[in-house]
């Protein structure tokens, strides 16, 4: 009866209370561990008052009886502490034979992981998990109290393969995991995809979603998101493949438009792409002009995005996204044209649109602090240092992985890529596209290329003009026959001013003085005017607009 007792009050005290943390050897901090606690005190108190009813000893039918139920209560805490025990292995696109292979090589490591962390010094690491695929395996670590991702130099990363074994020279990798500054996973590639130049997919992509430009040393795919981005490597290391990958999936999307600024002497990487892009700038004053141009039309596009109450643009092919693909940024800067595009970078995003821009120099002379303020998207390819590395990934770069500097120089097109979807330095590769093949691709999409629209492109020389309500000072409207739309304030148009002098003055130097323009910025935008078809120059040094005929016959009558 006393065991019966203490059954019952062991059984009501599990369920209702806590053992003291003092006795953490029978502390059960889970619910569902108390009331397993409590059935199997009340199990042995149900059995100890059924075996002595009688007042007699426990016969051989209780004992049996004893048995079996402590085999019943004992199997649920056998399996939970093989399953807390144990460590889980996930396997990831492999075969049967596979699978089998590769589950003996992780119980080896679970029975040898003392001698593999010793050997491989990472004394005082657990294990938590192993996942396998086609390519590697990645082992979940916790490491000791006090170490770091950061402290894995490459001298530790190749002790690491010669405990691992059989894997070849510069397979490890350490990435450190998110919130938890002593989980990291340790890789070693069994396999590499990268060991040859790989050709792209043979779909038609067309969601602007999901372009893909290559793929990880995993496996996965890497996916280019339509945010600001910057693509900085040495010579040599691929850089304009990645640009090449970027445009060819571009030129398939019908709400996308394409924008290049290529001033390098016969725009050699952006010129063969000229055909799927709506307009390509060779020259300091053609990329000047468009830079001006884009800047007023973003100003235009915010002025309907105002009027429809939008707090993002909403692409369409007839309005597509604009992205900018800048090749050799440092161009623009020796033209003094950086400042315009920096201030393109820090709204375009807003207004249906981003840049792409491209260096084989990452230094901070080449890269102004806006633009690598608003590139959100970051591909780094092989640099020469870590002063690259820094550059393009932030002063944090070495100690948290981000080191392309590292990356071989035979394997042009890898990169490391750092944006909003991608947070860990994982070793990606382009896929590559041969000569022939970029002049059959933009053969192809050339006919199908999505223009900017008129309105952005060339807002003032479209219909639209500036109205200011004296009766309201600091408001704008935007006239278009006789619908008002609301709009935002804008900058006076330079070009709109020559347009408009070009109505009372023929000579550049006179055009310049009632205009407020210099004679520099008169003449391209001139040449912009004539391009349009607005204006024209009968002979040297006299320009005229188009329409002056008109004009003059409209005031004679």
């Amino acid at each position: 009866m006393t065991a019966t007792a203490l059954g019952f009050a062991g059984a009501v005290y599990q369920t209702r209370y806590q053992v003291p943390a003092r006795v953490p050897w029978l502390r059960l901090d889970r619910r569902p561990e108390r009331w397993y606690a409590a059935a199997c005190a009340g199990t042995v108190a149900l059995w100890s008052l059924c075996a002595t009813w009688s007042g007699s000893k426990p016969g051989a039918r209780a004992t049996v009886a004893l048995f079996l139920l402590t085999c019943i209560c004992a199997a649920p805490w056998w399996h939970h502490r093989r399953i807390r025990g144990s460590i889980p292995v996930r396997f990831f696109g492999l075969g049967s034979n596979d699978r089998k292979s590769f589950l003996d090589r992780s119980r080896k490591l679970v029975q040898e992981w003392t001698a593999f962390t010793s050997a491989g010094h990472i004394q005082g690491a657990k294990l938590r998990g192993i996942a396998w695929n086609r390519y590697s395996v990645a082992l979940s670590v916790q490491l000791r109290r006090g170490a770091t991702v950061s402290e894995f130099s490459q001298r530790r990363l190749e002790k690491l393969e010669s405990a691992f074994g059989d894997v070849k020279a510069n397979a490890a990798r350490v990435e450190r995991v998110e919130r938890h500054a002593r989980n990291a996973v340790i890789r070693f590639m069994i396999d590499d995809p990268h060991a040859e130049p790989i050709s792209p997919p043979e779909d038609h992509n067309i969601d602007p979603e999901k372009i893909i430009i290559g793929l990880f040393e995993t496996g996965e795919t890497i996916l280019f998101k339509l945010v600001n981005t910057l693509v900085a490597g040495a010579t040599g290391a691929g850089k304009s493949g990645v640009v090449n990958m970027i445009i060819r999936a571009l030129a398939r999307i019908p709400t996308v438009a394409i924008i290049g600024i290529d001033m390098k002497p016969g725009a050699p990487e952006l010129g063969k792409w000229a055909d799927v892009m709506h307009t390509l700038a060779k020259t300091p004053d053609e990329a000047s002009s468009v830079l001006d141009q884009l800047k007023a039309g973003l100003t235009y596009r915010g002025s309907i995005m105002s009027a429809n109450g939008w707090r993002k643009w909403r692409p369409t092919k007839s309005q597509p996204f604009i992205v900018i693909i800048v090749d050799e940024i440092q161009e623009l800067k020796r033209a003094r044209l950086e400042r315009k595009l920096d201030d393109i970078a820090a709204i375009i995003r807003a207004y249906g649109g981003c840049i792409v821009v491209a260096t084989q120099y990452p230094t901070k002379p080449n890269l102004s602090a806006t633009i690598k303020a608003n590139c959100l998207q970051k591909i780094g390819l092989r640099t020469e240092d870590q002063v690259g590395d820094r550059v393009i990934f932030g002063e944090s770069a070495t100690r948290l992985g981000w080191r392309p500097s590292t990356i071989p120089a035979s394997r042009e097109g890898s990169f490391l890529i750092k944006s909003p979807e991608y947070k860990r330095p994982l070793l990606g590769r382009a896929f590559w596209l041969e000569d022939d093949e970029i002049d059959a691709e933009a053969a192809l999409w050339g006919p199908q290329r999505t223009p900017v629209d008129d309105a952005t492109w060339n807002p003032v020389t479209t219909g639209e003009r500036l109205s200011v309500d004296v009766s309201a000072p600091g408001t704008v409207e935007l006239v278009k026959g006789d619908e008002i739309v609301d709009a935002v304030i804008v900058d006076d148009d330079p070009r709109e001013r020559v347009y408009e002098a070009l109505r009372r003055r023929r000579k550049v130097a006179e055009i310049a003085e009632d205009a407020g323009v210099s004679r520099a910025s008169v003449y391209r935008h001139l040449e912009a005017l004539r391009d349009q078809g607005l204006a024209t120059s009968p002979k040297r040094g006299t320009w005229v607009r188009t329409d002056t005929d008109e004009d003059q016959e409209g005031e004679a009558a």
